[in-house]
């Protein structure tokens, strides 16, 4: 009967059904103490492997043509505890060629390769034997600066290939050779890549999702994004862009996310072709205004916009009645607006369908609160936050809208502001009728009223009616104020 210690190629043990035969040589018999015994035996062979295996590839490390062994059960430098999952994040290797000790058919479709130390992808080094199984690929936060063309050519089922964290500083096209209908999921985030040029992407026609963020990109193309026709997401924030170009989303015809957050620009890219997009985000711009058909009509065509977000630009001080154009069907998809935390002083009625929107967000602006703002009483339901008013008689504060049908007055009367704005003054209630302006003060826990009856005036007077109330009642408070407080239980 012959020995069969079955040793491989790469000194890894096959052991070859090693219980099922004898060992000569005053070794072990096939007992139930000889089982017990070949049970530690088969431990420290597997011991023994590991160890050959580690200290061979660590003593080779810049030679990682040679499969790297890994999953040797306890002792490996990465783990398969998890079916189809190999883990291998955090053990500093410099090599992503890997082999599985005794893998007995198994199947890989993830590979997490996490804060290790790799620096280059090489064609048929990437988990060979398992390339056709892999359909997500994690690199994240390693050292990678170079892709050999077509490297994951062999990948023809993967889905998600997260390259963020790394030091890329230019794509080629031919690295995505082969993957055209599988990908779906692209992180190159956080690399450092300055430009897109020469078509990257022109292969992914089944790309759902592409994220850019947080490189120091200073320019893309007309064609930097062309082929990403089933694109759903687009993410470029905090980049260094101040400037896209009229047809750098021309391809993009089914995107439904563009976050373009904490970049350079200083106008409203071309928005035009983006007819099924969703939701927009321009915040953290340094966008100086957005006027009529803001960039030939950026907004005009943007039938599905359900959200909108221009906000941390505290340059943005104006936007023009029609800077969205005079689109019907944003009238009844626009959801959600959010325009806080700029410079603006007015808001215009005619902006936006307000009556259909369901989230407004207006806080921390520059609102010079005169007449033209009454509008806003109507839809104060749908106010988050409160609006700051500056006047020129530097009357500041904090003004709260409050819902119409909790009025005290006639049904002809409307709420206007709550204001905390003397010194120790804890509520207020300004109200008006078409002759009449008065309101509630709160005061050192007594409550005051105080009244002001409108008188015809020249139309110019009238337009800054609410400007002297408050300079009413703030300057000759002392003088007009009436204690109704033992009126009120």
């Amino acid at each position: 009967m012959n020995d069969r210690h079955c040793l491989n190629d790469t000194l890894s043990f096959d052991f070859c059904n090693l219980r099922k035969n004898y060992i000569f040589g005053n070794y072990f018999r096939k007992t139930k103490t000889s089982i017990t015994l070949m049970d530690k035996v088969y431990e420290i062979v597997l011991l023994l492997t590991a160890l050959h295996s580690f200290t061979k590839s660590h003593l080779s490390l810049n030679n990682d043509r040679v499969a790297m062994l890994v999953c040797v059960p306890n002792y490996g430098p990465c783990s398969c505890e998890q079916e189809g999952i190999v883990n291998c994040n955090g053990e500093k290797l410099e090599t992503v060629n890997l082999k599985i000790v005794n893998d007995n058919g198994v199947v890989v479709e993830q590979l997490n390769m996490q804060e290790n130390m790799l620096t280059k992808l090489r064609k048929g080094e990437v988990m060979p034997r398992y390339e056709k199984q892999l359909m997500r690929l994690d690199l994240r936060r390693n050292l990678i600066h170079q892709i050999e063309p077509a490297v994951f050519s062999s990948m023809i089922n993967l889905h998600d290939l997260l390259l963020s964290n790394n030091k890329l500083t230019e794509l080629q096209s031919s690295i995505f050779d082969n993957v055209d209908l599988s990908l779906r999921n692209l992180d190159l985030s956080h690399n450092l890549l300055e430009s897109i040029d020469n078509s990257p992407f022109e292969n992914l026609h089944l790309l759902l999702y592409l994220y850019l963020d947080d490189n120091p990109l200073k320019s893309i193309t007309n064609t930097s994004f062309e082929g990403l026709s089933s694109l759903l997401e687009l993410s470029m924030e905090n980049t260094k862009l101040s400037f896209i170009p009229k047809d750098a989303f021309k391809s993009l015809e089914y995107l439904e996310v563009l976050s373009l957050r904490n970049n350079q620009l200083e106008t409203v890219p071309q928005l035009s072709n983006l007819k099924k997009l969703n939701r927009l985000v321009l915040s953290g711009n340094p966008i100086l205004r957005i006027s009529t058909y803001a960039f030939h009509c950026a907004f005009c065509t943007l039938n599905h916009l359900n959200t909108i977000a221009i906000t941390d630009s505290p340059l943005l001080k104006w936007l023009d009645p029609f800077a969205f154009g005079s689109n019907i069907s944003l009238k009844y998809n626009l959801k959600i607006v959010d325009f806080s935390n700029n410079s603006l002083q007015s808001l215009d009625k005619e902006l936006l369908p307000w009556e259909n929107v369901t989230e407004i967000r207006l806080a921390n602006n520059s609102f010079r609160c005169d007449e033209s703002l009454n509008w806003i009483v109507d839809i104060g339901k749908k106010l988050h936050g409160n609006i700051n008013c500056i006047e020129k008689n530097d009357l500041n504060g904090n003004f709260t809208i409050l819902k119409k049908d909790n009025s005290p007055c006639s049904k002809n009367s409307r709420i206007l502001f709550s204001f905390p704005v003397l010194p120790g003054c804890l509520c207020g209630i300004g109200f008006s009728t078409e002759k009449v302006y008065g309101g509630f003060i709160c005061l050192r826990s007594k409550l005051y009223f105080y009244i002001y009856i409108k008188i015809l005036q020249p139309l110019m007077i009238q337009k800054n009616s609410l400007t002297l109330i408050m300079m009413f009642y703030h300057r000759t408070f002392n003088y007009t104020k009436r204690d109704i407080s033992k009126f009120i239980r």
